[in-house]
């Protein structure tokens, strides 16, 4: 990934690193049948929407050469993520 990013800043490219990617088509509800977790390891997630508004926001910008980290507010350990989709799920 780093040496995609050094590639690509050669053309001042705006560069956005997105968190897991969540929503339509992206549900976590699929993986959780295959495997639950339980780590403690905070997860940065984004929801596809979230990344449109992103990139709409960018476009009316005049931005060049930045990297920018696109994630919510609310990291959560991957293991409260697992659960709330059980939840979901249910038995």
């Amino acid at each position: 990934r780093v040496k995609a990013e050094e590639a690509f800043s050669e053309y001042d490219a705006v560069i956005l690193r997105l968190g897991g990617i969540y929503g339509p088509g992206r549900s976590l509800l699929d993986a959780q049948r295959r495997a639950a977790s339980t780590s403690e390891k905070p997860v940065n997630r984004i929801h596809v929407d979230d990344i449109a508004g992103a990139l709409i926001a960018l476009a009316d910008r005049d931005i060049q050469s930045t990297t920018y980290n696109v994630v919510d507010d609310d990291p959560a350990p991957r293991s409260a993520v697992s659960a709330f989709a059980d939840e979901l799920i249910g038995p």
